[in-house]
């Protein structure tokens, strides 16, 4: 009688070892793995989702699942969940939420994938999906003497920056003001954004490129500052013209580049220069695309009653970016 009771007391045992063991899913040689991605037209689904929390149910009913496993995607967004049964039936749920700007964003996805598999890619969708970026584009301050928004200039919007091979999606213009927002795109606390600004600007008769290129390490959705600069970064000179005591500035003032000093002579003003301008109300005048480490002459001239102020003098530009250059009439 005592056997008969103990192997009833094992069966039931072993019976109940074999539904806890069927309800939970797992058990044999079964795996689920693959790479959690998030769904975005900006990255064309090719961003992945780091540390996001995956749940395995088992037996599932609809809206009914009980979810009895987790694991956290690695770095790049890898996830695996081993002993499954081969035969079962599971239901996957991954979720991700981080914090922009003050408010919690979240993305997920809720699949039923049947027996398991293996090298999945599954996207993650967002809760509250997208944002605007937006900002305003600047002139640099060395050619303005101050804050100088751009309008109508092409902004770029591109993503995961390396350099000369970002990939832009989105082209925006900044508008009368220099501002500029984009279209809705989707939030990723793994996803840098990279704005490419240009714009092209005549200066003196001759067209000058600005354009920047910036990334930020954080997604911002407001606030990115874009100033632009010259692209011919070595060769952009800055030329301020004084008066005989060195003091005033001296707006009106013709002034000429050569390559040869021998025009120097020629009694036409600007006859054989290459270049000419006039300085502006502030005595400053500006020129782009000169050689570095070039040798060059200017010559300046400006009525002044029955007689003419003249600059007669030589420059070299050097290697830093923007360098300047002063002269004050003879």
């Amino acid at each position: 009688m005592k056997k008969l009771i103990f192997f009833m007391m094992l069966a039931v045992a072993v019976a109940f070892t074999s539904c806890v063991k069927e309800k939970s899913g797992f058990g044999s040689s079964g795996k689920i793995s693959g790479n959690l991605i998030t769904n975005d037209s900006l990255s064309n689904g090719k961003v992945p989702v780091p540390n996001a929390m995956v749940y395995v149910g088992f037996d599932y009913k609809p809206n009914t699942v009980t979810y009895s496993y987790k694991t956290p995607s690695d770095k790049y967004g890898h996830f695996e969940i081993p002993f499954l049964l081969s035969d079962g039936k599971y239901q996957l749920y991954a979720i991700k939420s981080y914090l922009r700007d003050g408010v919690q964003y979240t993305v997920s996805l809720d699949t039923n994938l049947g027996y398991p598999q293996e090298n999945l890619t599954l996207f993650l969708r967002p809760d509250l999906k997208t944002g605007r970026l937006s900002g305003v584009v600047e002139m640099h301050d060395s050619l303005t003497n101050g804050s100088m928004t751009v309008r109508s200039a092409d902004v770029y919007i591109g993503y995961n920056f390396v350099p000369n091979s970002t990939h832009y999606t989105y082209k925006l213009q900044s508008d009368a003001n220099g501002f500029f927002i984009s279209p809705l795109v989707p939030f990723s606390d793994t996803l840098n954004y990279t704005f490419f600004a240009t714009k092209n600007i005549f200066i003196g008769g001759r067209m000058m490129t600005f354009s920047r290129i910036r990334t930020f390490s954080e997604f911002r959705v407001g606030g990115n500052l874009l100033e632009l600069l010259p692209t011919d970064s070595v060769g952009f000179v800055r030329i301020m013209i004084l008066d005989r005591s060195g003091s005033t500035p001296q707006p009106n003032v013709t002034w000429c580049l050569y390559s040869d000093p021998r025009p120097f002579y020629k009694p036409k003003p600007c006859e054989g220069s290459f270049y000419s301008s006039s300085t502006n109300i502030n005595g400053l005048g500006y020129v782009s695309g000169l050689a570095q480490n070039g040798k060059y002459y200017i010559k300046g001239y400006k009525p002044f009653g029955n007689d003419t102020l003249w600059v007669k003098d030589s420059l070299v530009i050097p290697g830093s970016p923007y360098p300047d250059f002063t002269f004050k009439f003879k």
